[in-house]
């Protein structure tokens, strides 16, 4: 994640930068059990990747991947809701996030993207004593 804010920092006008932060916090929400990762600090990684996709969206309002993650990120949060009518709320916007991606996949970007980075993958996990 370092490496992230460290590109963000260094291109704060960069969509891709944003996206990627989004799409660190989907993979960590998705992919962490609960005894991994309390309610607490995955609302906060998933409140901290809708912001950094809403202003990749901003930047680039035909950013299909970003909204893609969006509507990903907002169903994390409906996992996490126990109120079922803000849990259908949730679904609902998260359906219409992956609408909105696929209309605007069919449409050019308004910017050059760079080209498809490889990801690095993460570091081993450190085993506690």
């Amino acid at each position: 994640e370092s490496w992230i804010r460290r590109w963000i920092a260094a291109a704060p006008d960069d969509p891709e930068a944003r996206c990627a932060l989004g799409s660190l916090a989907w993979d960590r929400s998705y992919n962490s059990r609960g005894d991994k990762m309390d309610a607490i600090l995955r609302r906060k990684v998933l409140g901290d990747g809708m912001s950094a996709l809403d202003r990749a969206i901003a930047l680039e309002p035909n950013y299909f991947e970003a909204m893609l993650f969006e509507n990903l990120l907002l169903r994390e949060q409906a996992k996490m809701e126990p109120d079922p009518s803000n849990k259908a709320a949730l679904m609902a916007k998260a359906d219409e996030w992956r609408t909105k991606a696929f209309e605007a996949r069919k449409r050019p970007k308004t910017r050059e993207m760079h080209p498809l980075i490889p990801v690095p993958p993460p570091p081993p996990l450190r085993k506690k004593a």
